[in-house]
């Protein structure tokens, strides 16, 4: 697929995974450290169903430009998603166009959807947004992060994030180990952007949210606070949507032991004809 340009100039890599005769388009945002490519097992189930899937590897992340693990204001992945979506809108004959994003994909979709730029949509897939961390994170960590961020904002850090933190599958998790696009670094301007971009979503995000979305997540998270999702989708009040805690299921809702991630695939794209 040729390059997604961004309003910012950058040329990102893109992917698209097109049927003939769409009924609908879905636009893939993913996590953070991971890339588009990761997601072909869901776009071919889609396009199963004649749904039409197109994705990106966000700036800092895969194939496309940028620094690993950074990000100079987290708006910037705003305009990332815009140029997706602008492309998916191009790329659709005319059908609707739907979002789904995973992780801190779901984090800068929740954001976007909040900045105050009108979006029509026909509805939004929220997989383990990232609204918090599983884990607690120490006091000086986030100082230092504060006094880093400011001084050297590309200091990176290991995340420790490991293949069996994300999904419960041996290969899946493998797999994710081996992958050289997946990024294992962040840098401390990251860390503080994230962390405000979470402070708005659970402050003002949900009021925004007037249009159909399934929100799924899994209970035994251990890379996103499933609580913290708890919260988020306590305060959502508009009509035809769903939010459902897995007991069981890991980050990767797409990514779990055979039986389940089919399970999620499928739930996905019938709730996406649903929708239409």
């Amino acid at each position: 697929m040729n390059a997604i340009k961004t309003a910012d100039g950058l040329d990102l890599y893109g992917h698209d995974w097109l049927v003939e005769d769409p009924v609908a388009t879905v636009a893939i945002i993913h996590g953070y450290g991971e890339h588009g490519e990761r997601y072909e097992h869901v776009a071919k189930a889609y396009n199963d169903k004649r749904i039409s899937v197109l994705g990106v590897d966000l700036r800092g992340h895969g194939r496309s430009p940028g620094t690993r693990g950074y990000v100079d204001r987290f708006s910037d992945y705003h305009l990332d998603l815009t140029a997706l979506y602008e492309k998916a809108l191009e790329a659709s004959k005319g059908t609707p166009v739907f979002v789904f994003a995973h992780s801190m994909g779901g984090l800068i979709c929740l954001d976007w959807l909040s900045s105050g730029v009108r979006r029509e949509l026909p509805g939004v897939i929220i997989s383990s947004p990232y609204l918090g961390l599983a884990l607690a994170v120490p006091e000086i960590k986030k100082k230092l992060g504060l006094l880093t961020s400011a001084f050297i904002p590309k200091l990176a850090m290991n995340t420790g994030l490991l293949g069996k933190h994300v999904t419960r599958d041996p290969e899946k998790a493998r797999l994710y180990d081996s992958d050289p696009l997946n990024n294992k670094k962040a840098t401390s301007r990251w860390f503080i952007e994230t962390g405000l971009a979470i402070e708005r979503v659970h402050a003002v995000a949900a009021a925004h949210i007037q249009f159909p979305m399934l929100l799924l997540y899994g209970g035994d998270d251990q890379v996103a606070s499933a609580d913290d999702t708890d919260r988020f989708a306590a305060q959502l009040k508009g009509e035809n949507i769903t939010t459902e805690r897995l007991p069981g299921y890991a980050h990767e809702l797409v990514n779990e032991p055979l039986e389940f991630r089919n399970v999620i695939i499928q739930r996905t794209a019938d709730w996406v004809l649903s929708q239409i």
